[in-house]
């Protein structure tokens, strides 16, 4: 009994073991496509792998807890495997700080392009407001006067 137990918990290791190495290599080549596309401003594709991404994060995440909370998981794991796993964190940290790089490069030049587009549209409604008073000033929506003048040559 003692020996039958022994083998069950061996393969549940390998099995929780093999499940982990799974979920980090769909998560790595989804970054690697993600990181691909945003280099290309595919935002499409980004958008269409938010899903699967999420997804992949809560198996991931549901996967490490029996790292996080038996440290001593994997001393019956050889150190091959431990070598394996270690290699597979560290690809997936190295893609996951690119991608975040990517996401804050894109989402700074989009917040660029917005206030660009809100400058432009401001000087053009304060061009397209502008208004002459009694006075022969040009008044415009920003609130600056403009002296007007011209000569009449006969």
């Amino acid at each position: 009994m003692n020996n039958q137990n022994a083998t069950l918990d061996e393969e549940r290791t390998e099995y929780k073991i093999q499940n982990m190495l799974d979920i980090l290599a769909q998560l790595s080549d989804l970054l690697d496509t993600e990181n691909i596309a945003l280099k290309s401003h595919d935002f499409e594709t980004v958008k269409e792998m938010m899903t699967q991404k999420s997804a992949l994060a809560r198996s991931y995440n549901d996967a490490s807890q029996i790292f996080r909370h038996n440290p001593d998981f994997l001393k019956d794991a050889d150190n091959k495997r431990n070598g394996i796993i270690k290699n597979a964190l560290m690809n997936l940290q190295e893609k996951m700080s690119l991608n975040a790089n990517l996401l804050k490069a894109n989402m700074d030049a989009n917040n660029k392009l917005i206030k660009l587009i809100i400058d432009s549209t401001k000087t053009h409604r304060a061009k397209q407001n502008s208004v002459y008073d009694s006075a022969g000033t040009l008044n415009d929506a920003s609130g600056k006067t403009s002296a007007i003048s011209f000569n009449k040559v006969l």
